[in-house]
C-alpha cells in the first residue's frame, strides 16, 4: 500500500475544495440551492478520476480494473471522510445557523406538495378554482401539523450535524464507489498514446 499517501492527499484536497466552495455558495446566498449537490458531484468525479488517472500514468498508461478500484476505493474512503469533516467545519463554523435554514427549505420544498396533494385528494372532480383555493385554505393547519410530525418523527435526524455528518459520509462513499466503477472500468488495460 505504498500508494496511501497519494489517495490521502487527493481526498484531503477534495475535501479542502468541497470546503472553500460551500463556503463560497454560503457568501453568495445559494447554500439552500442544487447548487452544493452539484460541487459535491464535481468533486468526486474530479478527485476519484484524477487518481485512477494518476495511477494509470504511473503505470506507463495501462491500469487494470482492480488496480482502479483499489485506487479509487481508497481515495473514496478518504474524500468521504473529509466532506464528512467538511461538512461538519461548515455547519459548525462556517455557518452555525445552516441547520435552521436546512428546515426552512426543507418546508418550502414539502409544503406547496403537501397542500397540492390534500387538494388532489379532497376536491370534487369538478370543482372550481375557487373550491379548490378554499380547501387549500382549510388544509393549512392540517398540512403544518403533518409536516411537523414528520420532520420530528421521521426526518429529525437530518436537522442535527451529526446527521449532516453521516448523511454526507454514506451518500460520499456510495457515489464514489460508483464513480471508482465506472472511471475503472472505463480505464482498463488502454494504453495512451502521446
Amino acid at each position: 500500500m505504498k500508494n496511501i499517501k497519494t489517495y490521502l492527499l487527493y481526498g484531503a484536497t477534495g475535501g479542502a475544495c468541497y470546503l472553500f466552495g460551500r463556503l463560497f455558495l454560503f457568501k453568495i446566498d445559494a447554500e439552500y440551492t442544487s447548487l452544493p449537490d452539484w460541487l459535491f458531484r464535481i468533486v468526486m468525479v474530479v478527485f476519484v478520476s484524477l487518481v485512477i488517472t494518476h495511477q494509470k500514468r504511473k503505470n506507463n498508461g495501462l491500469i487494470n480494473v482492480k488496480e482502479g478500484i483499489i485506487a479509487g476505493s481508497f481515495t473514496t474512503l478518504f474524500l468521504a471522510l473529509s466532506l464528512s469533516a467538511a461538512t461538519w467545519v461548515h455547519c459548525q463554523w462556517v455557518n452555525p445557523n445552516y441547520i435552521e435554514g436546512y428546515k426552512t427549505a426543507y418546508r418550502d420544498l414539502h409544503y406547496p406538495r403537501m397542500i397540492g396533494k390534500y387538494v388532489k385528494d379532497h376536491a370534487k372532480e369538478n370543482a372550481t378554482q375557487a373550491e379548490r383555493d378554499e380547501l387549500a385554505i382549510e388544509a393549512k393547519p392540517i398540512v403544518e401539523q403533518g409536516l411537523a410530525k414528520n420532520m420530528k418523527e421521521n426526518v429529525a435526524f437530518l436537522f442535527t450535524t451529526m446527521g449532516q455528518v453521516i448523511v454526507t459520509l454514506l451518500y460520499s462513499f456510495f457515489w464514489g464507489l460508483a464513480i471508482t466503477f465506472t472511471v475503472a472500468m472505463l480505464s482498463r488495460k488502454v494504453l495512451e498514446t502521446k
